[in-house]
């Protein structure tokens, strides 16, 4: 390797700074991290924040039976069941 640099062939201030260079990059490594980490946590939460408004927001139409058409409510009753059809409610699977 042509490239390669020898410790051995290092001054001990040349030794200390490449020390030094190199907990700063792992610092700058540390930090960018945590910034990264901590915007994900955000948007995190102000997602969850919007789902729990929205459902919030809907559970409270529901209760006051505020609706916008888009639902129609109502009872039915089964009159036959078809002959051959399974019979669900005796199931002894």
């Amino acid at each position: 390797m042509p490239y390669s640099v020898e410790i051995k062939s290092l001054t001990w201030p040349q030794r200390i700074l490449a020390g030094a260079v190199a907990v700063g990059v792992v610092m700058l490594g540390l930090a960018l991290g945590a910034l990264i980490l901590g915007l994900a946590a955000a948007v995190g939460l102000v997602f969850a924040g919007r789902i729990w408004w929205l459902r919030r927001r809907l559970r409270a139409a529901a209760r006051n039976g505020e609706t916008d058409g888009s639902v129609i409510e109502t009872e039915y009753h089964v009159i036959e069941h078809r002959s051959g059809s399974r019979d669900w409610d005796n199931d002894t699977r």
